[in-house]
C-alpha cells in the first residue's frame, strides 16, 4: 500500500530507513541500541511515521517491534527476534525499492 499511496521518493526513504532498521538488527540482534527506536526521533518522524494511517510502524510491528510501557520506543525483545521474519522483510523491502512492479496488483 505505501508504494501506490505515496510519491516514490518518500515511500523509498521509509523503505530505507525500515530495511535499516532490519539489517542493524539482523548484524548485532543483542545490542539493546539496535532493538530499539525512540518513537520521537526526528528522523523516524519524518520518514516513518509520518506516513499516514501507520503503515510504516505496521511493518516494523510484523517484524517484531512491538511499543515498550513506557510507550517511549519501539522494542524487540530477544524472544520475539525471529532472523527469517527480518531476513523476509529485508528481501520485500528491497523488492519494493527496486521491482517497478511490486505492489502493482
Amino acid at each position: 500500500k505505501i508504494k501506490k499511496v505515496y510519491p516514490k521518493e518518500q515511500a523509498d526513504v521509509a523503505f530505507k530507513t525500515i530495511n535499516a532498521y532490519c539489517l542493524n538488527l539482523l548484524k548485532q540482534p543483542v545490542q539493546e541500541k539496535f532493538r530499539q527506536i525512540r518513537k520521537s526521533n526526528a528522523a523516524f518522524q519524518q520518514r516513518v511515521v509520518a506516513l499516514e494511517g501507520g503503515e510504516g510502524c505496521r511493518v516494523l510491528e510484523l517484524v517484531g517491534f512491538r511499543t515498550d510501557v513506557s510507550g517511549e520506543f519501539y522494542k524487540m525483545d530477544e524472544a520475539n527476534f525471529n532472523k527469517r521474519v527480518v531476513e523476509a522483510a529485508c528481501t520485500e523491502l528491497n523488492n519494493a525499492m527496486t521491482n517497478p512492479f511490486f505492489g502493482a496488483l
